[in-house]
């Protein structure tokens, strides 16, 4: 799908510790392929208690499009913040906001590009989630695990589309360590964060499957 005009598009980080993760996954986003695109970063960081915020500060200084904005440990949760995250983007007109966390790496260039083309695909397409590659120090186990819940989403690594009435495998499965949403459906539609601890990503994607709106699962939207 050829892009004929900038499109906006945010990039949420949930972070807490540990600069060298963010650090590196900066660098990675610094490699996208971004013609045609303007973009934001927003780096929400739970009140880190080692040296990671000043690191951070003093690495994006001059970096006009990255924020860094610290949230209180009390107030953290992964529904609220999310939801957070959502309307920030909203009020910078963002068209997509992608999710990513910290310790996540796009292993390609194009990234960004694909989860945006993932979304034109269908009008109503509300959520796209992308493949997760195990480290290769991971445990055997961990590989395992990982290997096995993408493999049976996609066992051929082909674009799969999830809506109402569907029966694959995965119809309400949603990982916000590396997924994206289009924010018209906020806008005008009824989708929101709810303001739990955890699984929110399992939360809105049933809901936006029950609203009739669809999830794309793209293995090439992918991070190790």
């Amino acid at each position: 799908i050829k892009m004929n005009k900038s499109r906006k598009v945010g990039i949420s980080i949930l972070s807490f510790n540990n600069y060298n993760q963010i650090k590196n996954l900066l660098e990675a986003i610094f490699e996208q392929d971004l013609n045609g695109i303007i973009l934001n970063v927003d780096i929400l960081d739970s009140t880190t208690d080692d040296s990671t915020s000043k690191k951070i500060n003093r690495f994006i200084k001059d970096k006009i499009f990255i924020r860094y904005i610290k949230i209180v440990n009390l107030d953290f949760s992964h529904g609220k913040t999310r939801q957070l995250a959502i309307e920030r983007a909203i009020n910078r007109k963002e068209e997509f906001l992608i999710f990513i966390v910290q310790d996540a790496i796009p292993i390609s260039n194009q990234y960004v590009k694909n989860h945006i083309n993932s979304h034109d695909l269908d009008p109503l397409v509300a959520i796209v989630f992308g493949k997760q590659v195990p480290y290769p120090n991971h445990s055997i186990l961990t590989k395992a695990t990982i290997n096995s819940v993408f493999d049976s989403l996609s066992p051929n690594d082909e674009i799969v589309y999830h809506r109402k009435g569907s029966n694959q495998i995965g119809t309400y499965f949603n990982s916000n360590v590396n997924a994206s949403y289009k924010l018209n459906h906020f806008i005008n539609g009824n989708l929101k964060f709810e303001s739990v601890d955890y699984a929110e990503d399992q939360k809105i994607a049933k809901l936006a499957i029950d609203l009739n709106y669809i999830k794309i699962y793209n293995p090439n939207c992918c991070v190790i």
